[in-house]
C-alpha cells in the first residue's frame, strides 16, 4: 500500500513538472503556427521581433507571481532565444523608417539602433541574470524590458503590423 502512494506521488510530481515546463519549453525559432510568413518577406523584422514577442509573453507570464526556481534553466532559453533574435533586430531596419522620405531616415535609423541596443543589453542583463539564479533582478529586468517594448512599438512599428 504504501508503494502505490508513493508510485502515486511520483507520478503527481512528474505530470506537474511536465505541465509547468510546457509553457517555456516551446523554442520560438520552431514555431508553426505563424501566419505572416509572406509579410516576412517583405519585412524581416517583423518576423524576427514576432520571435521576441513571444519569448517576452513567455518570461513575462512566468515573471508575473512568483517564478518558480526550479525552472529557472527554462527561463534562461526562452531569454536566450530572444537575445539571439534581438541581435538580429539590430542590423534590420523598421518597414516605418524605410518608409520616411530619405532626408529623415539617417535620424530615425540612428534612434532606432540606440533603442534596439539598449533593449539587447537589457535582455543581455537579464540573461546573466537568470543564469545566476537572480530571479528578482530577472523580474525587475522584464518589467524594464516590458517598458522599451511599448515605447519600441510606439515608435517604430507600423500600424497594420499591432
Amino acid at each position: 500500500m504504501h508503494t502505490r502512494h508513493t508510485l502515486t506521488l511520483i507520478l503527481l510530481l512528474f505530470a506537474g513538472l511536465f505541465l509547468s515546463t510546457n509553457v517555456l519549453a516551446d523554442d520560438d525559432s520552431s514555431s508553426s503556427d505563424d501566419d505572416s510568413s509572406s509579410h516576412d518577406a517583405d519585412n524581416p523584422l517583423h518576423g524576427t521581433m514576432e520571435h521576441v514577442g513571444k519569448s517576452f509573453a513567455r518570461l513575462d507570464r512566468a515573471f508575473r507571481g512568483e517564478p518558480v526556481r526550479a525552472q529557472t534553466r527554462q527561463y534562461v532559453i526562452v531569454a536566450e532565444t530572444m537575445l539571439k533574435h534581438l541581435e538580429a533586430a539590430t542590423n534590420m531596419t523598421p518597414a516605418r523608417i524605410r518608409a520616411l522620405p530619405v532626408g529623415q531616415r539617417k535620424n530615425a535609423a540612428a534612434a532606432y539602433s540606440k533603442d534596439i541596443r539598449a533593449t539587447t543589453e537589457t535582455t543581455r542583463k537579464l540573461v546573466t541574470a537568470l543564469k545566476t539564479g537572480n530571479l528578482k533582478a530577472a523580474a525587475a529586468l522584464i518589467k524594464v524590458l516590458k517598458q522599451q517594448r511599448r515605447a519600441g512599438h510606439d515608435k517604430y512599428q507600423e500600424e497594420d503590423e499591432e
